[in-house]
């Protein structure tokens, strides 16, 4: 009889420890789900990190490239202008030595080397005119790309935070 008592509280034992084991396992096996699930979270979400960065870089290439054709059109513009004013500045010298050159010479010297130096003068208005301009025109475009360089650092910066804070989290949780 005692034979078989033992007998039955060493079946009865073997049974408790077999149900601790299985619930073990399950325990390891929800812990390991549940890690699981936290690096497919961080995976995601660096991956959407990867996902935004490109956006980002493929947004300053097409303002780069908008800088880039603004600065073109307006030296572009300038030389036009240059260009009108030189053709203008050479009608009116022709005009007026075409008008003196009928009159003679003598006092017409003077008369010419006047309005020559006159025109030489407006001609240096003018240039100084268009360097003003284009200066003015760089700086803006110097401006522009500093801003849009701050711009795109900051963004740099809020993404490398969020990677770090993304890193740093992944770590507590290791």
């Amino acid at each position: 009889k005692i034979e078989h008592a033992l007998q039955d509280e060493h079946k009865l034992f073997e049974k408790k420890l077999e149900a601790a084991l299985e619930q073990e396992k399950v325990t390891q096996h929800r812990k390991m789900e549940a890690e699981l699930e936290e690096r497919n979270k961080i995976y995601n979400k660096l991956e959407a990190d990867l996902v935004e960065r490109e956006i980002l870089i493929k947004k300053l290439e097409h303002d780069l490239a908008e800088k880039e054709k603004q600065h073109k059109q307006l030296l572009a513009t300038m030389e036009e202008e240059r260009a009108v004013h030189k053709k203008d500045m050479d009608a009116l010298i022709q005009s007026i030595n075409s008008g003196v050159a009928g009159q003679g010479s003598g006092d017409n010297d003077g008369l010419t080397a006047a309005i020559n130096m006159k025109i030489e003068s407006k001609l240096e208005e003018l240039r100084v005119q268009l360097k003003k301009r284009y200066e003015s025109a760089m700086e803006e475009e110097r401006l522009a790309h500093n801003r849009t360089m701050e711009s795109s650092l900051e963004e740099e910066k809020s993404f490398m935070t969020k990677r770090f804070e993304t890193l740093l989290e992944e770590e507590r949780h290791s």
